[in-house]
């Protein structure tokens, strides 16, 4: 059961990319049209998922085991846990995939990670040794800078397709909040979709 709850991003307009497009400032990675989920390896040795309103992932029939078999062959310390988006659960998937997406460390050995800026958090998310193609754990794929072309690149990514929602910017020097109550928005943190839901507009400008 998750003690504290993952960050939420803003939403902002494509047209700022070009403002927060400067390296060094921003840290962008991809956003799957997918679940947000927390992968714990607890005190005891054993290892969960959790979605972000305390339900096991392995309460869903069509949740892989597999996923949670990936996570356990890292090398995390006990009392661990990874902020993740499982990519299966939403409405229309027509990609087949059903596979972890990590964005990031929310807890290592036993010590929330709320003190650390989001640099030190990405090296340390990237020392896990996870690729962007793993087929069933992967890391998210990242930018740090192009972020209009690496937004429009993922239209025709040949793995999450049109089931990529578009992207999240995290600011180098922002920390996470990690309510204990919900998920709450971080304000330096920013989502940019290119789709608009059912319609499949793009919410350029």
């Amino acid at each position: 059961m998750l003690k504290r709850f993952p960050d939420k991003p803003n939403e902002m307009s494509f047209k700022y990319l070009d403002i927060l497009d400067e390296p060094g400032g921003w840290i962008g990675t991809s956003k799957g049209d997918g679940w947000r989920v927390a992968l714990c390896h607890n005190k005891d040795r054993s290892i969960e998922g959790w979605s972000r309103h305390n339900t096991l992932l392995s309460a869903y029939p069509d949740f892989k085991p597999e996923i949670l078999d990936a996570f356990k062959s890292l090398d995390t310390p006990p009392d661990s846990i990874l902020d993740a988006e499982w990519l299966r659960r939403r409405a229309g998937n027509k990609t087949g995939i059903n596979a972890c997406t990590v964005w990031g460390i929310l807890r290592w050995d036993g010590k929330w990670l709320a003190n650390l800026e989001e640099d030190e958090r990405w090296e340390m998310t990237k020392g896990l040794g996870l690729t962007t193609d793993g087929e069933f754990l992967k890391l998210v794929m990242s930018a740090i800078d192009k972020f209009k072309e690496f937004f429009e690149s993922l239209r025709d990514d040949p793995i999450l397709g049109e089931e990529n929602e578009g992207i999240v910017l995290k600011h180098y020097k922002s920390k996470l909040v990690l309510s204990r109550k919900e998920s709450v928005k971080n304000q330096g943190h920013v989502k940019i979709k290119w789709r608009g839901g059912a319609d499949g507009q793009s919410k350029i400008g």
